[in-house]
């Protein structure tokens, strides 16, 4: 089996993590093993393993973002935990209207390292190279870019800066695989609109 992570960090998502897993289950049944992650809801029936993680701050920068932190670390922690050579890990607020495994079984190849784009709502994971990597999930928010538009850094670093798009969760991971010569696949070459419904488009609005 397959090993499917999910998360469910307050009590406020159960809906929505129920009509996922139902979906998920009625589209795919007796492929995934169910795991998901929580900081410390006790009864997760839906389940077939709930794994436990406080959640997680970042202390060094003063972003908002705090969420895609833990969602960083959380991805990070439960992919250590699967067996399975290929790793889904998805939002629970997504809802499957077909089958996830037909679109992206043809993908499923030893050189390719990532399926789809986690805040598009669902990546899998091509595992033994997810553990070869160094990036994980992690983001790079806060970026500034100095007034003489020359140079990029975090805003604790530059005061006198502006903004700048940064890397989303999953991104630099991505970024990283291509550098090794790994195929990455997007949402869209798996056309996942005709796959699953992103209800929120985030993170769960934690």
């Amino acid at each position: 089996m397959i090993d499917y992570c999910t998360f469910m960090i307050k009590e406020k998502e159960r809906p929505l993590l129920i009509k996922h897993l139902s979906s998920l289950r009625s589209m795919c049944p007796g492929v995934f093993n169910v795991k998901v992650s929580t900081a410390d809801i006790e009864n997760i029936p839906e389940a077939d393993e709930v794994v436990k993680l406080p959640f997680y701050k970042q202390e060094c920068i003063t972003c908002m973002k705090l969420a895609g932190y833990d969602s960083a670390n959380r991805i990070d922690h439960i992919i250590r935990r699967c067996e399975s050579q290929w790793v889904v890990v998805a939002h629970s607020d997504i809802v499957y209207i077909s089958s996830l495994i037909n679109p992206i079984s043809g993908f499923m190849r030893d050189g390719t390292g990532m399926i789809g784009i986690w805040p598009h709502g669902l990546t899998v994971i091509n595992r033994d190279i997810y553990l070869s990597c160094h990036a994980g999930f992690w983001p790079i928010f806060g970026l500034h870019l100095a007034s003489n538009d020359n140079l990029v850094g975090l805003e604790d670093r530059l005061p006198d800066c502006r903004l700048v798009a940064s890397l989303d969760v999953s991104e630099l991971l991505r970024i990283e695989m291509q550098g090794l010569g790994y195929h990455c696949v997007g949402t869209n070459d798996f056309s996942s609109g005709s796959v699953y419904r992103h209800i929120g488009g985030g993170s769960c609005g934690r």
